[in-house]
């Protein structure tokens, strides 16, 4: 992602997969986005 985007358009950002591993989702680049770290963060499911 950084070589794609730059390190300066990832600053504060996270690099999320949209159909998570766990699910059988790809580390391919078409299963990845960028969101920010509260828009991840919320996004991922509730730990115990």
């Amino acid at each position: 992602m950084i070589k794609k985007h730059g390190a300066a358009a990832l600053k504060g950002k996270e690099v999320d997969h949209k159909v998570p591993l766990a699910a059988g989702g790809s580390t391919g680049m078409s299963n990845l986005t960028i969101l920010s770290r509260k828009a991840n963060r919320k996004k991922q499911p509730k730990r115990k």
